[in-house]
Formats: C-alpha cells, sequence, structure tokens
C-alpha cells in the first residue's frame, strides 16, 4: 500500500476528531472555538486481502484555532489510532491528549465509522481528575 493512501485515510479519521467547540464559562479561556489539527501519521499499516486495511499508530501533531489565536490555538496534540477499513468503509477509534501554551490539558477518547474519505464520529472528553492527574478545564464539549 503506498504512503500516501495510509495518510488519507488517517487524515480523513482525525479530521472528523477535531472540528470542536469548548465552553469554559468559570475560567478566563472560555468561549466557542473551531479549529482544525496538522499531524503526522507513524505506525503499522497491514493489508487483509483485496479490501481491508488495518491502521495502527500515532498522530502527534498541532490544533490551530481558525481564527489564528485564542483559546487552543497551537495547543500540542498526541493521538492515538485504530483504524480498520473494510470494503472502503472505516471503523476507527482512539485517544488524544490536547495540551495549551499553559501545559492545561484535555484528554478525549474518539470514535468513528463510515464510508472513507469520511469518517463520522463522537469525541468524549474525559473529566476525571484522579484516574488522569490532569484536565484544569471545568466543562469543554465538542
Amino acid at each position: 500500500m503506498k504512503h500516501d493512501t495510509c495518510g488519507v485515510y488517517a487524515l480523513a479519521v482525525a479530521a472528523g476528531c477535531f472540528c470542536l467547540s469548548a465552553v469554559a464559562a468559570d475560567l478566563s479561556k472560555s468561549g466557542k472555538y473551531s479549529g482544525h489539527y496538522g499531524w503526522t501519521f507513524t505506525g503499522q499499516v497491514q493489508k487483509l486481502g483485496e479490501d481491508r486495511v488495518v491502521y495502527a499508530g500515532v498522530l502527534p501533531g498541532v490544533m490551530f484555532n481558525n481564527e489564528g489565536k485564542g483559546f487552543m490555538h497551537k495547543a500540542r496534540v498526541d493521538c492515538t489510532l485504530f483504524n480498520d477499513v473494510n470494503k472502503g468503509r472505516a471503523n476507527a477509534n482512539g485517544t488524544c491528549v490536547v495540551t495549551d501554551a499553559d501545559g492545561d490539558k484535555v484528554f478525549v477518547e474518539w470514535r468513528c465509522a463510515g464510508v472513507m474519505p469520511a469518517c463520522p464520529g463522537t469525541e468524549r472528553f474525559v473529566r476525571d481528575r484522579q484516574v488522569h492527574g490532569y484536565q484544569r478545564r471545568a466543562e469543554i464539549s465538542g
């Protein structure tokens, strides 16, 4: 499989995960935003027959606020990816840690499924301080 094709599949999965909005009412970092995520894929690609490919790896990158400044602009993003593409249909999931310039972190669990290159899905922002030990935002959703 060509490296370019791997990138297209991983991009479609990752792009769906970071069109987010955030609300943090009691913090100076509050409001709504939309952003995009630039990344690279490092991992394993395994072809399992004529119409099936499995990807497993990491997607480190940077999130950019679409306004070019403000909330989560230039935040570091470290994601994991597992994607099983069977007959052009993705079934993917992973986790991300997003770290802003102040060191505040958000933990995200995501999943998507659908015909490539689109992969509609959901994100869940984890706020369990005891388990993860970070995430100072009062409320964040996407």
